[in-house]
């Protein structure tokens, strides 16, 4: 038996005596359930399904929703919204012998009080080496820069405190019910080669890596929902950021020998076959496995491309995507590339032009002009619609798809040359929380880690969102009486 859910993935169990799983879900979500079962691999047939909230007494047929209903080969729970409390679903399924299996979900519901206006959660889980720190090569802040970036960029920000409003991901769970107080959350993570084996996991990917619909295991006890997309869900407003941010929705088995540009609608199913050998068939487009995908549903993305500091990523001559050129791979460290991030292009008027901070990009530092640039992803690629490149990628994007900005690269015929790297999903921009002072308001990624930008630019930029997008209340500066 499967019991399928948006924001968990799958349940599956053999048993009518599997351990209850526990849900923290916000007040308001609706609650949808999907149950699959199949007896085939014993010669067994499925006789029903049956269902029901908050059962008193399971041995009592009258006190299900529904009970057991003969042919059903599958059976959708309706969607049930609750608004506090704790509920309990129970699924249960039999086959033609009497064997029955069976999932409860414990499901706590976490009231979106938004009584704080911004949160700050440092993923980045980058080592920073000897050299690390503006004052040294400039390849990466020091943890303690990286906090000061964010700490100065929310300064202006009503009640930002930075004991309070900054967590740092070196623990290994941040509960729904921490989110839940508020209204616009910054996730700022190191996601490059961390997919990589044995690399170190960015908190991050626990909660939006793509969870199949068909897992080979699947989860039990306390179940980690994608806090992110349950947040955008409830009314609350997200960024997402840093170094390789989206790649987190990839399955490390998948990303161990991906390929990309990646397709989300029809690629994040694939990974170790039989042989433990990694496979990637051919999408099947009468099979969205990426449909419920993070990167998909909540960030309106089809697909996803990098601007890389050493070697090219995206396939060349890809036989179901036809894409007639490969991106220059470069040379020596030394030597410029072409595709890397020099700056950002505003393609929304609203946002200022960025470049890279001096102390990242100037003279003798470390992505100085003559050296290479910064890594960036580049989102929904127009070279994938072009002439019909790509047959599983859409004409034109979603509306719910807004670039903000373009990369700036040294090479203006470069295939990613003001391809977008930031932009606004409004996937949710019409949800409002239940709570006072809630907003609707778009939801924003950047590509690249705003610390390295040159601070001016930067905080122009973050204003924009902080205060006329999200509508946070600006702090208010106390002066002493008597003084100006």
């Amino acid at each position: 038996m499967t019991v399928q859910n948006d924001y968990i993935g799958s349940i599956r169990t053999a048993s009518c005596n599997t351990p209850t799983s526990i849900l923290d879900s916000p007040a308001g979500v609706p609650l949808t359930f999907k149950i699959t079962a199949t007896a085939d691999h014993y010669g067994g047939t499925i006789v029903g399904y049956r269902y029901g909230w908050d059962i008193p007494d399971l041995s009592d047929p009258e006190q299900w929703e529904i009970d057991i209903t003969p042919f059903l080969t599958t059976a959708t729970v309706p969607p049930r919204t609750f608004f506090f409390g704790t509920h309990t679903l129970t699924m249960e399924v039999v086959d033609n012998s009497g064997y029955c299996s069976r999932v409860e979900v414990k499901v706590n519901i976490i009231q979106f009080t938004l009584d704080r206006n911004l949160l700050v959660v440092d993923d980045d889980i980058s080592d920073e080496g000897p050299d690390a720190g503006w004052s040294g090569s400039g390849s990466a802040p020091t943890d303690q820069e990286h906090d000061q970036f964010w700490a100065d960029a929310a300064a202006e920000v009503g009640g930002f405190d930075t004991v309070i409003d900054m967590i740092d991901t070196k623990q290994d769970f941040i509960p729904l019910a921490t989110l839940a107080q508020y209204k616009s959350i910054i996730w700022d993570v190191y996601g490059y080669n961390t997919n990589a084996q044995g690399a170190a996991q960015p908190l991050l990917y626990d909660y939006i890596a793509h969870r199949p619909k068909n897992p080979s295991e699947a989860p039990s006890g306390k179940l980690k929902p994608n806090v992110l997309a349950l947040t955008m869900a409830a009314g609350g407003h997200i960024m997402l950021c840093g170094t390789q941010p989206v790649q987190e929705v990839c399955h490390r088995t998948y990303t161990k020998g991906a390929r990309f540009p990646i397709i989300f609608l029809y690629e994040l199913g694939n990974g170790l076959g039989n042989s433990g050998s990694i496979q990637f068939p051919a999408p099947d487009i009468e099979n969205p496995v990426g449909d419920l995908s993070f990167a998909y549903r909540e960030l309106c993305l089809e697909t996803l491309d990098f601007s890389l500091q050493t070697t090219s990523l995206r396939r060349g001559n890809k036989q179901y995507c036809r894409i007639d050129f490969i991106r220059p791979l470069g040379g020596p460290l030394t030597a410029p590339h072409e595709d890397t991030m020099r700056g950002a292009f505003a393609l929304d008027p609203n946002f200022p032009t960025l470049t890279l901070r001096p102390e990242a990009a100037g003279p003798g530092q470390w992505f100085e002009p003559d050296h290479f640039g910064l890594d960036a992803e580049v989102y929904n690629p127009e070279y994938f619609r072009q002439g019909g490149a790509c047959q599983y990628v859409p004409h034109n994007t979603r509306s719910c798809f807004q670039p903000i900005y373009g990369l700036e690269c040294f090479d203006t015929l470069e295939p990613t040359y003001h391809q977008p790297i930031a932009f606004w999903t409004s996937a949710f921009a019409d949800r409002v929380a239940e709570a006072p002072g809630a907003v609707a308001a778009r939801s924003i990624v950047f590509g690249f880690s705003p610390a390295f930008i040159t601070p001016v630019e930067m905080q122009e930029a973050l204003d924009f969102v902080f205060f006329e997008e999200w509508k946070l209340p600006k702090r208010v500066n106390v002066h002493a009486a008597g003084s100006p």
